[in-house]
């Protein structure tokens, strides 16, 4: 008899192996489901090319896979819309590492001017967005920008253990982004 982690890593792999979106539920309280395309596997974790209604892309998340309860097919007309947009960089999305959290949001911070983590038992519901700004043992260090587009004067630290998704590109980043600029220390 298959175990309820075993069933859950086979319906990812299945979604990754499939070119249409699904929706993958979370346990924790303050998760959202998050519609997307599989595009990346590990034993930890799962990278989802997010969709959001109708089919338009919003950037890439990688979520844990311990924490996922379920993965559905969209019924919707969503994945039809979604293959007739440009296609995805294939190499960006083969850069995101997905071996381990450090190596996760390294790679994401190479791959994106501004990184978005959720600590999920640390504050349900938060979203913390900043530049990463390197590691130091067991901690990562981001340098937030806030939702008025201002930019803190000195980084955040975090704890990886913490860490339940990672996301960049959405178009929220983006835009924010635009407003911030690139922040101090940087040009632009």
């Amino acid at each position: 008899m298959m175990s309820k982690k075993s069933k859950i890593v086979s319906k990812l792999q299945a979604a990754l192996d499939a070119p249409s979106i699904h929706r993958i539920s979370r346990k924790l309280k303050m998760m959202d489901r998050i519609d997307g395309f599989v595009v990346g596997l590990s034993e930890s974790w799962v990278l989802v090319a997010r969709e959001i209604e109708g089919g338009y892309s919003d950037g890439l998340v990688a979520l844990r896979v311990r924490d996922v309860t379920n993965v559905d097919d969209d019924p919707s007309f969503a994945t039809r819309f979604a293959l007739t947009q440009p296609p995805r960089d294939a190499a960006r999305v083969a850069a995101f590492e997905l071996t381990d959290v450090k190596s996760l949001i390294a790679s994401a911070g190479e791959l994106s001017p501004i990184v978005a983590v959720e600590l999920e038992k640390v504050a349900p519901g938060a979203l913390w967005i900043g530049r990463y700004e390197g590691r130091r043992r067991k901690r990562f260090r981001l340098l937030l920008v806030n939702f008025d587009a201002s930019w803190d004067n000195h980084p955040t630290t975090y704890h990886f253990k913490d860490v339940t998704t990672v996301a960049i590109d959405s178009r929220y980043h983006v835009a924010l982004l635009s407003i911030a600029g690139k922040g101090p220390g940087n040009a632009g």
